[in-house]
């Protein structure tokens, strides 16, 4: 006797969200995953998960597509032109004597008027629409709600590994951090509306990435750029170009030669960072990321990255009255 399906639901004012994932049955096969299913003669809607569809009602009957196998199997000559005296067509019963499965090897045995001619032949059958048959199940409905809010894109550029040239890649929601007890009582369909977190090392990853991308390095240098520490500085406009000298031969054995430069601008930290439980050499631990759901997370850090940048990328140039003591916002900021 086949073992009864499963499904459980959410009622909402769109329908019922139904899955027949079961959290505690991993070795189970999802037919919804397979799309498989009708609900009253009907396909359900897909979600944003592959695991739950959209149903209208609560389902009267519920059957399963079963394919069937091909009919009119036949061979068929593969260049008539060149072999004009051959049948264009032979049927499988007239070319097959024999069909049998041993040891997981299909094998048939031809009769022998085909045996010596068959690889000029292609093998070629009808396929027949599925059927659908009625499955035993259960539904149960563990919820209601309103609706089930849309989950939303959740996508952030970071490095693959502390090289550059290993790339990037796509730092997605399976990286959310949930409390265990609201993942316990919480379906997986509406998961992205608990509070959502990310651990201090991502959050770094993420905040690294963005600042690499969007920079302008005539404002601003990034000093220090590894996988557990980073640094930028200002750039700031001197008021007045400073002279200063320097040994072109300091790094040989040569006889000091020393040349005056100016410079006209000067660096100071405007912003770095760790993460934590990593903490390097006195960097400050970023936290990570938190929001009241999947949404609301993903709108802190698009706020605080913008914001960050727009800080990090805000010109500034000494005060011409305060030599230094003070900046000024330039005008190239407009």
């Amino acid at each position: 006797m086949e073992k009864k399906t499963i499904f459980l639901a959410l009622r909402t004012d769109r329908g019922y969200f139904v899955t027949d994932e079961i959290e505690n049955d991993h070795f189970r096969s999802s037919l919804i995953e397979s799309h498989r299913l009708k609900f009253d003669g009907e396909k359900p809607e897909k979600t944003w998960h592959k695991k739950w569809v959209l149903i209208k009602k609560h389902p009267e009957k519920i059957t399963k597509e079963v394919a069937r196998p091909n009919i009119n199997g036949r061979y068929e000559i593969r260049d008539k032109i060149k072999f004009p005296n051959l049948p264009e067509i032979v049927k499988d019963k007239d070319a097959i004597i024999q069909e049998s499965s041993a040891d997981n090897h299909y094998n048939k045995k031809y009769g022998e008027g085909f045996e010596s001619i068959k690889s000029l032949y292609e093998h070629k059958s009808d396929p027949q629409d599925p059927i659908d048959e009625p499955i035993e199940y259960e539904f149960h409905v563990i919820g209601q709600m309103n609706q089930v809010p849309d989950k939303g894109d959740f996508s952030y550029e970071v490095m693959r590994t502390s090289y550059e040239s290993d790339g990037t890649w796509e730092l997605k929601a399976d990286s959310i951090i949930t409390n265990l007890l609201d993942r316990i009582v919480t379906p997986p369909i509406i998961r992205h509306t608990i509070p959502s977190s990310l651990s201090s090392e991502d959050s770094y990853k993420i905040i690294r990435q963005y600042v690499r991308s969007n920079i302008d390095t005539r404002y601003a240098q990034i000093t220090s750029d590894y996988d557990f520490c980073f640094t930028v500085e200002k750039v700031i406009k001197m008021a007045e170009s400073e002279e200063y000298r320097v040994n072109q031969n300091a790094w040989t054995k040569r006889k000091p030669k020393y040349v005056t430069l100016y410079r006209s601008s000067r660096k100071v930290k405007v912003f770095e960072m760790t993460w934590s439980p990593k903490c390097y050499q006195g960097y400050k631990a970023i936290e990570g990321f938190k929001g009241k759901n999947q949404k609301d997370l993903k709108f802190n850090i698009n706020k605080y990255l913008i914001n960050l940048i727009t800080d990090i990328n805000k010109p500034l140039k000494e005060c011409p009255k305060c030599k230094g003591l003070g900046v000024v916002i330039s005008e190239d900021l407009k």
